[in-house]
């Protein structure tokens, strides 16, 4: 076996600290309705209620399951006609509302509990009185179970059982509630039906790359009404640090990845480009809700928003071990001595990871002044560097509540421009395989990157260099060999997580950016063999 057979290597991500699964996602804040201040956790609806006879309706993953329609085992291949038979064998989203009820999302809700009570006493004039467990806590469920168009998730589950809500994420929370389209689309009529009347149904194209990546993250990164922030994973939550090309690649394939009527040798390459489109998506939703974070002084309970939001920045930059051999300062010493200063020492690491590689995926689709407008250039000293014209990653590196006006601004802006980005992205051809090793060349070897590497950074340079490589071997199986197999595995073995003695941290406190770049140099150096 190919020591880099799918999806073995993307698994080990999980194990270093990324967890790869359907992550829970609860508001920074509780929802709260001020009629009822004695709930820690909200159970009222984040959205307006709306018109039940001309919102489409969810009617549940059972409404699938017919052998004649997406429940049949499978037939040779193709996954057409077993979708909902895949699905139930082993895709992770079947277990999101079940997870609420384990321990660990018991003691998660206590723990928010904890921090939130004198909030809450500030803003009531009282203490919580009740504690809500994490299956019935709206916050919880927005993102665990299937979302109604009123937002009242518990009041949706508690009115309609036929769900069955062991069903976790079930058909509808990627592909639209389906109750004007279910009947419709069984029909000869409906494919030839345009894509604007289908989504005015409440259908969800999927087919296409960008609107499959900008359903996954509205969870896996966070929108205006699903947000993890730094209360959340201190109370237990795991990060969200998600990569859409090795999220996709652990799913169990319920779908073809080509469209119909097109010759599938012309899609060889998918997962190369799903990891081009999944950076550009994923830098854009982590921007919205930055301009959100920056923009919006209040959560929906009418209390404050902390600033800075430490959720933005890079985890291990405060969780390390404190020790004077730390490799963080072995690299600001060998910036200084470069002439190649990123930040002061201090400063906060913002958008490590999903902004690292966004100049490598889109490439030159990503306008320079964009770009300028994003992320620090190096500088030759301190001094330099805080004279530099200010970029966004230079004032979320030094944040302030001055600042907070003009970051959302940037955000917003930069936003719009990855939408230009992103169209002409769309518009190129399937990658051959030149221009696959050239990009695995581009990433093992960008100089910007070997730098200005911490663990995200290097991080995120595997997942590419993974997806890049699946993409070969899906074009030609001869591109994988032992020489390369070996240099990928290195990297993988130098970004795992060793514990420490007498350590509590959860910390890549023993990696080290020289070793790392080192054997990037040697996956560059495979791709020449």
């Amino acid at each position: 076996m190919l020591a880099f057979a799918k999806p073995s290597v993307r698994w080990w991500i999980g194990a270093a600290g990324l967890t790869f699964a359907c992550a829970g996602i609860f508001l920074a804040r509780p929802s709260v309705s001020h009629a009822e201040p004695e709930l820690l956790i909200a159970q009222t609806p984040t959205s307006a209620v709306s018109d039940v006879m001309t919102t489409p309706q969810i009617v549940g993953a059972a409404s699938c399951a017919a052998t004649a329609c997406h429940g049949a085992t499978e037939r040779g291949g193709n996954a057409r006609g077993s979708e909902y038979s895949r699905w139930m064998l082993g895709d992770p989203h079947l277990n999101a509302y079940t997870v609420l009820r384990n321990e660990r999302s018991r003691t998660i809700a206590k723990n928010l509990q904890k921090r939130l009570v004198a909030g809450w006493t500030t803003l009531y004039g009282k203490a919580p009185t009740k504690f809500v467990e994490a299956h019935e806590a709206q916050v919880c469920l927005d993102c665990h179970a299937p979302r109604p168009e009123s937002g009242d998730t518990l009041g949706f589950i508690k009115t309609h059982p036929e769900l069955q809500l062991s069903y976790g994420l079930g058909c509808e929370s990627c592909h639209g509630p389906a109750s004007k389209w279910l009947s419709e689309h069984t029909t000869v009529g409906w494919k030839g039906l345009p894509l604007e009347k289908k989504e005015a149904l409440g259908f969800i194209n999927t087919d296409n790359l960008t609107g499959r990546a900008r359903s996954c993250v509205q969870c896996h990164i966070g929108a205006a009404d699903r947000e993890v922030n730094h209360d959340l994973i201190a109370a237990g939550h795991p990060r969200l640090a998600f990569e859409f090309s090795a999220f996709h690649a652990l799913l169990p394939h319920h779908w073809r990845e080509f469209s119909p009527g097109q010759d599938k040798d012309k899609n060889k390459a998918f997962e190369a480009r799903a990891w081009v489109i999944g950076q550009v998506i994923s830098a854009q939703q982590s921007l919205k809700l930055l301009e959100l974070r920056a923009g919006t002084p209040k959560f929906l309970d009418g209390t404050d928003r902390q600033w800075p939001e430490f959720t933005e920045y890079d985890c291990y930059a405060c969780h390390h071990d404190l020790q004077s051999a730390s490799w963080r300062r072995k690299e600001f010493a060998n910036w200084k001595s470069a002439g190649t200063l990123y930040r002061r020492p201090g400063d906060l690491p913002w958008g490590s990871w999903y902004l690292s590689s966004l100049s490598l995926a889109a490439g030159d689709k990503l306008p320079a002044a964009t770009l300028d407008k994003l992320l620090q250039k190096p500088q030759a000293d301190a001094a330099a560097l805080a004279a530099a014209p200010a970029t966004l990653e230079q004032l979320m590196n030094r944040p302030s509540v001055a600042n907070k006006p003009e970051i959302a601004k940037m955000a917003k802006e930069a936003v719009k421009d990855l939408d230009t980005v992103l169209a002409a992205l769309e518009a190129m051809p399937n990658e051959d395989i030149a221009t696959v090793k050239a990009k695995m060349t581009a990433i093992a070897g960008d100089p910007t990157k070997l730098a200005g590497s911490d663990w995200d950074h290097a991080g995120q340079t595997l997942l590419a260099l993974q997806a890049m490589y699946h993409a070969l071997y899906d074009l030609d199986h001869a591109e994988h060999n032992p020489t390369r197999n070996a240099a990928l595995a290195e990297l993988v073995k130098l970004l795992e997580f060793q514990a420490s003695p007498n350590s509590y941290l959860d910390s890549p406190n023993n990696f080290s950016p020289e070793e790392y770049r080192k054997a990037l140099m040697n996956v560059r150096d495979s791709l020449s063999k």
